[in-house]
């Protein structure tokens, strides 16, 4: 994994908070399973690993990282309590994941009902959003302050 460009946020995984001016490897995945999937959005990253387990790193200010932190930046990979993880994404200060049992998980910036959970209160660790309506879900997407969910939903 490489990563590269503004850093002040600790978004690149990286001790230093100066730029970084060309792609640099992010060492800290080279002893796990693989990486399959990563999700960026202003300030902080996902890191999907091919055996379900997430980390997350950068600014948690609204509790974006699902670390049960909202304040301070988080420099190096932190794992989240999230197990065989299948999709994560973020949105600008909220962020979305599906499991493999299809359970479905926000957490951070709840403004404007972005999580999904009839709540304006940010949530600073995962919230399990409850909907038997989804049926399979094939893929989860998230704005600045709004969430989507793509599902085989039928009547």
């Amino acid at each position: 994994m490489y990563v590269w460009g503004q850093n002040g946020e600790d978004q690149c995984g990286i001790e230093s908070l100066n730029h970084i001016v060309t792609p640099m490897r992010l060492e800290f995945f080279e002893n796990l399973s693989s990486a399959k999937q990563i999700s960026a959005e202003l300030h902080y990253i996902f890191v999907l690993l091919e055996n379900g387990d997430v980390y997350s790193f950068g600014n948690t200010r609204y509790g974006q990282l699902g670390i049960g932190a909202s304040e301070g930046n988080r420099k190096f990979p932190v794992q989240i309590n999230l197990n065989k993880c299948k999709y994560i994404v973020t949105g600008d200060h909220h962020s979305i994941a599906v499991n493999n049992k299809n359970k479905v998980y926000t957490w951070g910036f709840g403004r404007i009902y972005a999580l999904g959970n009839r709540s304006e209160n940010d949530e600073l660790l995962l919230f399990e959003l409850k909907c038997k309506e989804f049926g399979e879900i094939s893929a989860i997407g998230g704005g600045s302050q709004y969430s989507v969910i793509l599902s085989n939903f039928h009547n």
